[in-house]
């Protein structure tokens, strides 16, 4: 993470064995002694990725918030679903219906 960088339980050598082991950047370096890519297409490439990512970030921004009630939406098969069925009053969250649209009240 940004904020623990692995520094304070890895040894910086480890760290600096794993960046030389790093795929994009091996594939880059393949790509360039093949004659594939040269600095101009890199360029172009991270221009390219950068764009996309601002793109990401503004359409995010300029969402609006998502309402409680879809929190759990879209994120467990739909097999598995039905365990949640069984979240009631008295279990951890009881108050929460994960199929229904009415959380606060709890309707299924």
């Amino acid at each position: 993470s940004v904020a623990d960088p692995g520094k304070s339980y890895r040894p910086q050598e480890e760290i600096d064995r794993w960046r030389a082991r790093d795929p994009i950047v091996l594939f880059e370096q393949t790509l360039r002694t093949r004659g594939i890519l040269d600095d101009a297409a890199v360029e172009a490439v991270r221009v390219e990725v950068e764009a996309e990512v601002q793109d990401a970030i503004d359409f995010a921004l300029a969402s609006p918030d998502p309402e409680p009630k879809d929190l759990y939406l879209h994120i467990y098969d739909a097999k598995g679903a039905s365990d949640f069925d069984r979240m009631g009053e008295g279990a951890p969250f009881g108050e929460l219906s994960i199929r229904g649209t009415d959380w606060a009240s709890g309707d299924a």
